[in-house]
């Protein structure tokens, strides 16, 4: 029997921008602070998407991660907050992710990613599955503080080549301290979170 309890789970304030390139400056600032993780990370993470759904719903590597929305402040930073599920997975879970997509079937247990996304998409064609691969780096501002603010710069290649800039935190105002530091002068860049990305992507549109 499984215990329907997330593996990890957060609450944090972030603020994220996309363009088809970051100003020298912002740029400079952002890779000029330490990096989090010592290197940059490859990764693809898989998207469960269906138009007219704003739940952040992933597989990356064996996980499922479910990223519900809050609050957005007036300059785009917005409250989330981050479940990460294991696998196999309960019948429970299925009717929450079922629930979210705006789907109706009954509940079963899901043995990994790859059966949880070929039913979905096999019930409702209107349920696509979108790869985002990237390459990104996690810094730390600032510098001198480990409990300092997240920002990550990212480089996606598919579905679409942009780049992508983020700073998370629990804490508001370091995210928005954070931002003020990052001193984005870009017009390119677009302050827009993944789901907004998606409800583009899932239409087999471009952001730019």
């Amino acid at each position: 029997m499984h215990v329907d309890k997330p593996v990890f789970k957060e609450t944090l304030w972030e603020w994220r921008a996309f363009g088809i390139s970051v100003d020298p400056n912002s740029r400079r600032n952002i890779l000029s602070l330490p990096i989090k993780h010592g290197k940059s990370i490859k990764m693809l993470d898989r998207y469960i998407c269906r138009v007219g759904c704003d739940i952040n719903i992933k597989i990356r590597d064996q996980d499922l991660k479910v990223k519900n929305p809050h609050e957005k402040t007036h300059a785009g930073i917005r409250h989330w907050t981050t479940e990460v599920y294991n696998f196999p997975r309960s019948s429970a879970i299925f009717g929450s992710i079922t629930k979210a997509l705006k789907m109706d079937l009954p509940g079963r247990e899901i043995r990994d990613g790859e059966q949880l996304m070929s039913i979905l998409c096999q019930v409702t064609p209107s349920v696509r599955i979108i790869n985002v691969q990237k390459r990104r780096e996690l810094h730390v501002w600032p510098s001198d503080d480990r409990n300092g603010a997240l920002r990550e710069i990212a480089e996606i290649n598919t579905p679409e080549k942009v780049t992508t800039i983020g700073i998370e935190r629990r804490n508001l105002q370091k995210v928005s301290r954070a931002l003020e530091y990052l001193q984005l002068s870009s017009p390119s860049m677009k302050v827009l979170s993944y789901v907004e990305c998606l409800r583009v992507w899932v239409q087999e549109k471009r952001l730019f």
